[in-house]
């Protein structure tokens, strides 16, 4: 259904008509041929949609909340996006782990791990996990964040320290996340 809004000249239009559909985005119309789509979704295509789906479920349901959203729509502004765009975005791709500091690890307990990870609005979150040449879990645990480092002291004395895995996992606010292996020789 098409929405026009008169005056001496056309002010605002949007939807379809004939082959055409109008769409309004940061105050300019854009106008699109329309496809009638008959195409039949590969199963890659059709989870991937059905992500997004999830995606804007969780927008929905984060800009429910009148002080999330209030939030979110100055985070957007300050980023030219609008907020809903911007939270399905954040839903659909993790943080990236930038930098892991392992110069400080020998292998000790109180050994320290540093890590970088950053994201489009923010990681919440970073485990290590340290493991063995076998990939057996020596100790996990979260890292605590100093500023924009986050930092995480060892707890065990592996008895071969230079066969050790370093696993970092990095989380953002809508629960995306990566996890990366790094050998710590």
């Amino acid at each position: 259904m098409a929405k026009v809004k008169l005056t001496s000249s056309v002010e605002q239009i949007q939807g379809k008509i004939d082959r055409f559909v109008y769409r309004n985005r940061n105050g300019h119309t854009q106008v699109f041929p329309y496809e009638k789509r008959e195409d039949h979704p590969t199963p890659a295509q059709t989870s991937h949609r059905q992500r997004f789906r999830d995606a804007q479920a969780y927008a929905k349901k984060v800009l429910a909340d009148p002080l999330k959203r209030d939030g979110y729509r100055k985070l957007g502004v300050a980023r030219g996006c609008p907020p809903n765009a911007l939270l399905v975005a954040n839903f659909m791709n993790p943080p990236v782990i930038e930098q892991v500091e392992l110069t400080a690890y020998r292998g000790r307990a109180g050994d320290l791990i540093r890590v970088v990870a950053t994201d489009a609005i923010e990681v919440v979150d970073v485990t290590i996990a340290v493991r063995d040449a076998d990939a057996a879990l020596l100790e996990t645990g979260a890292a605590t964040k100093d500023h924009d480092l986050w930092v995480y002291r060892s707890t065990t004395s592996p008895a071969d320290p230079a066969s050790i895995l370093i696993e970092v996992t990095a989380r953002n606010r809508a629960g995306a996340k990566v996890t990366a292996t790094y050998p710590t020789s």
